[in-house]
Parts: C-alpha cells; sequence; structure tokens
C-alpha cells in the first residue's frame, strides 16, 4: 500500500503534537514495519525545514529531514503534473461542484 503524507502530519510526528502525534506514529511505524509506502512532495520536505527550524537548531532540523528522508520517498510535483491533475474527470477527484465552481466561493472582500 503507499501513502502520499501531508506536510501536517510529518510534522505532528516531528513535534509531537497531540493529539494527533499518535496518528502519526501509527503511519510510520506501518512503514517501518513494511506495509506501507510512504511518500512526500520536495515542495513539502521544503516546507516543513521551514516550520521545524523555528522550534529546533538548523542542524537539529538538518538531522530531523536527513531521518524523515530515510523513511519516505521523495517525490516531485512539476506544474505539469498539476495541469494533468485539474485536468482529469471532476468525477475522479476529491474535488465537489461546491469547490470547483468560483461563483460559489467566498468572496475575500
Amino acid at each position: 500500500m503507499q501513502a502520499l503524507i501531508d506536510t501536517n502530519v510529518a510534522i505532528d510526528l516531528i513535534a509531537c503534537r497531540n493529539p494527533f502525534s499518535n496518528a502519526a506514529k501509527t503511519i510510520f511505524s506501518l512503514s517501518e514495519k513494511g506495509n506501507l509506502d510512504l511518500y512526500i512532495t520536495a515542495s513539502g520536505i521544503i516546507d516543513i525545514f521551514c516550520i521545524i527550524k523555528k522550534y529546533f537548531a538548523k542542524i537539529e532540523a538538518k538531522d530531523i529531514l536527513l531521518s524523515l528522508i530515510s523513511i519516505v520517498k521523495i517525490i516531485d510535483v512539476t506544474g505539469r503534473d498539476i495541469k494533468k491533475a485539474l485536468a482529469l474527470d471532476r468525477k475522479s477527484t476529491r474535488l465537489n461542484s461546491s469547490h470547483t465552481d468560483i461563483s460559489r466561493m467566498p468572496s475575500s472582500a
């Protein structure tokens, strides 16, 4: 089985953020047992570093990321990938009409 790890899940694990850290530990434990292949985007790694370096020394933050990338596989997301995903049939995505109809989106004013 495969899973794309959200940035927040990785941060929950790293920062031991309750109540979410237990679920994150379970996910990463499944990976360590070989039951789950974990993936994270390259931009997710950058986001995690920017967040955790506020709480850890830069060297420690780098060590944490090195440990993380020894567990997960890093995937690149390109502009072409995003365009392909947006071109998918709407029924095959998690978006529903309330999210895709611009006229139904809240205004920023």
